[in-house]
C-alpha cells in the first residue's frame, strides 16, 4: 500500500498540482503584504493657527496641512459656536459677535478619521461716536460712509467704502475686501437692500440677512 502511495505521488500530474496549489499560496501571502503596504494612511492634519482674536465683522482663513499617503479622503469643519463665529466650506472663519468658538477641520478616509481645531475669540467692534459725523460722511473705522445719517447711523441712502476686510453690516458673511463699496439703503448702520461693487469688477446684490456661499 505504501509503495501504492509513493508511486502516486511522485507522478508528474501530482506533482504540478502540487506546486500550483504552493505558487497561488505564495502569491496570495505577497497580494496582502503588498495591500497592507499601500493602505491608506492620513499622517497629520496641522492648521496655521491654533488660536486667533478677531473683531467682529472680521475674517480669517484656516490654512490646513495635511499628510496622507494619497488623496482619498474628505474634508469637514464645523464651529462649535455660530452665534460667535462660523467657518466655510474652504476654512474661511467669519466672526460674528462677541464670544468664543471652536473651529475644527475633520480629515476622514475609509477607515480613520484625524482633526485639528483653532479657538476663536471674538471682540465687540468698536461703537461710532455719533459726533464724529457732519451729516453726511462718517468714519466707521472699518469704512466710511456717505449718505444719509441719522443717530449717527447709515440710516437711508448712502454709500459704504471699507478700508479693511469686513462683513458687511446686516448679512451674515459676505465679507468685503479693502476698497470695495456698498451702495443702496441702509437701516440703523446695517444694509437693508443695495450693491456689492467687488474689486474684481463684479457686482453682487446684497440685502439684510444674507449669507454668502464662501
Amino acid at each position: 500500500m505504501n509503495d501504492i502511495l509513493i508511486r502516486i505521488a511522485t507522478r508528474k500530474p501530482f506533482k504540478n498540482l502540487v506546486l500550483m496549489v504552493i505558487s497561488a499560496l505564495l502569491l496570495g501571502c505577497v497580494s496582502i503584504a503588498c495591500s497592507g503596504q499601500h493602505k491608506d494612511t492620513i499622517g497629520s492634519v496641522t492648521l496655521n493657527e491654533t488660536a486667533i482674536e478677531l473683531t467682529e465683522g472680521e475674517a480669517f482663513t484656516l490654512a490646513p496641512t495635511i499628510t496622507t499617503s494619497n488623496n482619498d479622503f474628505s474634508v469637514a469643519w464645523t464651529s462649535d459656536n455660530e452665534n460667535a463665529a462660523i467657518v466655510s466650506s474652504t476654512g474661511k472663519v467669519h466672526a460674528i459677535a462677541k464670544g468664543k468658538a471652536v473651529v475644527t477641520i475633520v480629515v476622514k478616509n475609509k477607515t480613520q478619521e484625524v482633526s485639528s481645531s483653532c479657538t476663536v475669540t471674538v471682540k465687540p467692534a468698536q461703537k461710532v461716536n455719533p459726533g464724529k459725523s457732519d451729516g453726511k460722511r462718517l468714519n466707521l473705522g472699518y469704512a466710511t460712509f456717505e449718505g444719509d445719517i441719522v443717530k449717527g447711523k447709515p440710516h437711508g441712502n448712502g454709500t459704504m467704502v471699507f478700508t479693511q476686510p469686513y462683513v458687511i453690516p446686516g448679512t451674515i458673511n459676505c465679507t468685503a475686501a479693502p476698497g470695495e463699496s456698498v451702495s443702496g439703503v441702509f437701516r440703523d448702520g446695517k444694509i437693508n437692500m443695495g450693491t456689492w461693487h467687488r474689486l474684481d469688477g463684479s457686482q453682487m446684490m446684497v440685502k439684510v440677512g444674507q449669507r454668502s456661499a464662501e
